[in-house]
C-alpha cells in the first residue's frame, strides 16, 4: 500500500499532506544521519594530507 502511495506522489497523481511530508523528511534524516537525529554533532573525520614527493 505504501509503495502505491509513493508512486502516486512521484508521478504527480497525488500530493502528500504536510504532516506526512514532515515525517518522511524526518525519517530520511534518521536513516542518513543517525548522529544528527539523536541531537549529536557528527565527529569530524581525520583526513590524511598528501605530500608531494620529488622523484
Amino acid at each position: 500500500m505504501f509503495l502505491v502511495t509513493i508512486n502516486r506522489w512521484e508521478n504527480d497523481r497525488a500530493k502528500p499532506i504536510p504532516i506526512v511530508l514532515r515525517q518522511v523528511k524526518s525519517l530520511r534524516v534518521e536513516l542518513t544521519q543517525p548522529e544528527r537525529a539523536l541531537g549529536r554533532t557528527p565527529k569530524k573525520s581525520r583526513q590524511t594530507k598528501l605530500r608531494r614527493v620529488a622523484y
